[in-house]
């Protein structure tokens, strides 16, 4: 284990209350990547945001969650929140660098090794690194990642498939996580959230909208199993995809968009941790 990891373990060996931010690591640009935590019981949910630089609304909605949490607590729940995973690329509006930030993980199967390299054998991001050892040490239930798209047919929330290093897909496990994606998108929906990309020939659905194939966060590499020394669980993830890119104080952004992105932090505080029902926020 290394010294940032062996930090990492230490912080969330012992539960804390996220009113203040937790730095996980200094970036190459001088900036914190921020852990906040909410421990309010044994079940374990992580949310990220900021994966992609240029998808600022996705940071937002991740923010307004974690004001949510700070007013209200949440039974039942051990609940962390990083709200801007790589926020060099977020001061800039960079999506990201040469390195594919959402496809920067280990092998399906596999923790990361000594040659900290992913898929591809690309060197794994600091970022990243950061958030598995936090993944490794925090061993979440489910994983929120909040994208953002400039594509308003696929904005949605989503199932990443659970499959084993072999491909096979776990049916049991994705239905599970299915069911869940669409009880969000219709939670969102109902707050005012654009969701088309749930919709598929008119029927539900909760199968990523995009073009790329699957599994569409961190390189579909938590919802399959890691055996062996140090291994878990596969990990549910549920991808949102917010319909464009800016927040809601942007000059360009449009009028109802406050009430969009606080649907989706709602929905995902209702129904994805679950916070007790909250008031609709304007």
């Amino acid at each position: 284990m290394t010294v940032a990891n062996r930090r990492i373990a230490d912080l969330l060996a012992e539960p804390w209350r996220g009113r203040h931010a937790a730095p996980l690591l200094a970036t190459a640009g001088g900036r914190p990547v921020c852990l906040y935590r909410f421990p309010d019981g044994p079940t374990r949910r992580l949310v990220i945001a900021g994966v992609h630089g240029s998808e600022r609304s996705g940071v937002e909605v991740a923010e307004r969650l974690i004001g949510l949490l700070k007013e209200t607590p949440c039974p039942g729940t051990d609940t962390l929140v990083i709200p801007d995973l790589f926020p060099d690329n977020t001061a800039i509006g960079l999506r990201e660098g040469d390195t594919p930030t959402n496809r920067n993980f280990p092998p399906l199967g596999r923790l990361l090794d000594g040659g900290g390299c992913d898929a591809l054998g690309r060197g794994v991001l600091a970022e990243n690194r950061a958030l598995l050892a936090v993944i490794a040490a925090f061993r979440p239930d489910r994983i929120a990642s909040v994208h953002a798209t400039v594509f308003p047919e696929r904005a949605g929330i989503f199932a990443d498939p659970h499959r084993d290093a072999e491909g096979r897909t776990d049916s049991v496990a994705t239905a599970a996580d299915a069911a869940l994606a669409l009880d969000l998108a219709r939670h969102a929906a109902a707050r005012g959230a654009r969701v088309p990309g749930n919709t598929l020939n008119g029927a539900d659905t909760s199968l990523w909208s995009g073009d790329v194939a699957d599994g569409v966060s961190l390189g579909s590499w938590a919802p399959c199993p890691v055996r062996g020394p140090g291994g878990r669980p596969s990990i549910g993830v549920i991808t949102v995809e917010i319909d464009g890119l800016e927040r809601s104080g942007d000059a360009d952004a449009l009028p109802d968009r406050s009430r969009e992105l606080g649907a989706f932090a709602h929905a995902l505080a209702e129904r994805f941790l679950p916070l007790p029902p909250l008031p609709v926020m304007e």
